[in-house]
């Protein structure tokens, strides 16, 4: 499995971030980031768990287009997802309120968590499609993303 974690330091509280993410709409979504380029709710559900929702982005001059399911969620401090994809991605996003700031964990996890399973696809996966360069954008996009975050609320 690949784990990538980036931990940004944002100027603002937990609970605006957290309400910020889970009342994404596309115009919300494309001025957080200019890289962003769509985002739809596809499926909402009332208590967010089994929502699914649509993000388009370029990162790296790769176009990254899923829909997402969220799979986990704690109030103002933690939403997972996972990507609806033949292979498995999981996009975490942890709160952890500081004195007047947040930092954002980031975790982008791909891959199979089972060693015998990920041994060959994650090395074809982490040298082609998640190269080392690719990691290293992802991980500025997800800096950029939360510090104009901070400009946005």
């Amino acid at each position: 499995m690949i784990q990538l974690t980036t931990n940004i330091q944002v100027k603002k509280s937990a609970d605006f971030i957290y309400e910020f993410l889970l009342n994404l709409d596309k115009e919300k979504y494309c001025k957080w980031h200019s890289a962003h380029k769509d985002f739809t709710v596809i499926k909402r559900n009332e208590q967010e768990i089994g929502s699914i929702l649509y993000f388009k982005e370029i990162v790296d001059q790769t176009v990254v287009n899923f829909k997402w399911r969220i799979i986990e969620i704690t109030e103002n401090k933690l939403v997972k997802m996972r990507a609806l994809y033949f292979y498995p991605i999981c996009l975490t996003i942890g709160l952890e309120s500081i004195s007047e700031a947040t930092i954002v964990h980031h975790q982008l996890h791909v891959g199979f968590k089972l060693k015998f399973l990920n041994l060959i696809p994650d090395w074809i996966i982490g040298n082609t499609l998640f190269s080392q360069r690719k990691r290293k954008s992802q991980q500025q996009h997800a800096i950029e993303e939360y510090k104009n975050l901070e400009h946005l609320l």
